[in-house]
């Protein structure tokens, strides 16, 4: 079959998701969506129908909203924009053990920052951040070639450093004043002076860089479209103690994930 030596990417997003076969970064053949369905059973119906679309494949890769372990097999944590039960759904076992092949999991905000290491607008940029600037805000953070995991596999939660004390804005998470409730899109529409919305990306932009120094920032979503790259230079240089980092748009987007999850997979498919 045509695909049985290529990998099929899959990203789960709480609006819609998508699968394609990926080779070396590019789509290969169709691109499938679906609506995400409201209950974790539908939700993995949906991802066994994609599969079968495309199904012989040499290996799956997903790409998810969530918290991933850091054996890149199941989803250990979910959001809210994704249904009740859905981390219980252990869908790097199920997907094995019904398809016989290799299944690899990963953080979307993470692939994403992933693909753009490898084969977008960072490629071999060692040392990168990717910011999906959209209704919230996502990162991946790269530091030597390497997607920074954490403890537990849950590190780089970016939208959630806090920025005031002053209890000002209730973020999604739960906290107070976290970036991503000033610096979001929905933040954005918040601001009768844009340039406000400019100024805390460049807060949080400029934190970054001065813990990670990195050699590029890539700015992903909706209002990465919209931002103003000069401006926002300006702003976060003036910021910033010593680091020089290219902040850049980015060249995947909507399939990020699906790329990101996909290149991981062709490295990582010897520890599967």
């Amino acid at each position: 079959m045509k695909n049985k030596n290529l990998t099929l990417g899959i990203d789960i997003g709480g609006t819609k998701m998508l699968f394609a076969c990926v080779e070396q970064g590019q789509i290969k053949g169709e691109i499938l969506s679906y609506p995400t369905p409201d209950t974790s059973g539908a939700i993995l119906e949906c991802i066994l129908e994609g599969i079968e679309n495309f199904y012989p494949v040499k290996s799956i890769a997903i790409a998810t909203a969530g918290t991933v372990n850091l054996e890149n097999s199941k989803v250990t944590g979910s959001t809210g924009n994704l249904p009740g039960g859905y981390i219980g759904l252990e869908l790097g076992k199920t997907l094995r053990e019904r398809f016989k092949v290799p299944v690899l999991i990963e953080n979307d905000a993470n692939a994403a920052a992933y693909a753009e290491f490898r084969a977008g607008n960072a490629k071999n940029h060692g040392n990168t951040i990717t910011i999906t600037l959209g209704t919230g805000i996502g990162g991946g953070i790269i530091v030597e070639g390497k997607i920074l995991k954490g403890t537990t596999g849950a590190a780089a939660e970016v939208g959630h450093i806090p920025i005031t004390p002053e209890k000002k804005r209730k973020c999604t998470c739960g906290n107070w004043d976290c970036w991503e409730a000033y610096a979001s899109g929905t933040a954005y529409h918040k601001y009768k002076d844009h340039d406000m919305w400019e100024e805390y990306v460049s807060m949080g932009l400029a934190a970054l860089i001065n813990i990670f120094e990195p050699e590029s920032i890539i700015l992903s979503g909706g209002m990465a479209r919209i931002a103003d790259y000069e401006l926002l230079d300006k702003k976060v240089k003036n910021r910033v103690v010593m680091a020089r980092t290219k902040i850049l748009p980015a060249k995947f987007e909507n399939y990020a994930g699906l790329i990101g999850a996909a290149l991981l997979a062709e490295v990582e498919l010897i520890e599967f």
